[in-house]
Parts: structure tokens; sequence; C-alpha cells
């Protein structure tokens, strides 16, 4: 493709997703709400879990390196769905 190709693409890809500012503040008060209802509980209770004595436990043991690479693998991986 060409440079003016790429250009003309990129103005139709524009055209079509051009949001009013009812749509974006929309998408804020989404956003707002799932981290309200969703996020802001899981990230309490996993806080509750890791201060805990049995969290605590298992973070300074020997095979913290096995727990914290699996919860980083299945943070990625929940990152990689929820970024579709």
């Amino acid at each position: 493709m060409s440079a003016s190709q790429l250009s003309a693409a990129r103005t139709i890809w524009r055209a079509g997703r051009e949001r009013s500012g009812g749509d974006r503040a929309y998408a804020l008060y989404a956003f707002l709400l799932v981290a309200v209802i969703v996020i802001v509980p899981l990230v309490h209770a996993l806080w509750v879990i890791a201060i805990s004595p049995a969290g605590l436990a298992v973070l300074t043991s020997a095979d913290a390196s096995a727990a914290v690479s699996l919860i980083a693998a299945v943070l990625w991986a929940g990152a990689l769905l929820a970024g579709q």
C-alpha cells in the first residue's frame, strides 16, 4: 500500500468511529460502574487474603516464586482476554 492509500484508510476509519460527548460520558460511566462493582471488591479481597497469616506464610515461603509466577500468569491471561 502506498502512503496515500494508508492515509485514505485512516481517514475512513476515523470518520466511522466518531463519538459524541454523550458516547464518551456513557463509556466513562460504564467503566466507573465496573470498577466500583467488580474491580474494587476484587482488589480488596486479594489484599485481605495477602495480609492474612496464611497469605503471609505463602508469600514468605520458599515456594513463593512459584505462587508469584502463577499469579502473574493468571493476571496476564486475564488481561489478554479482557483486552479483546
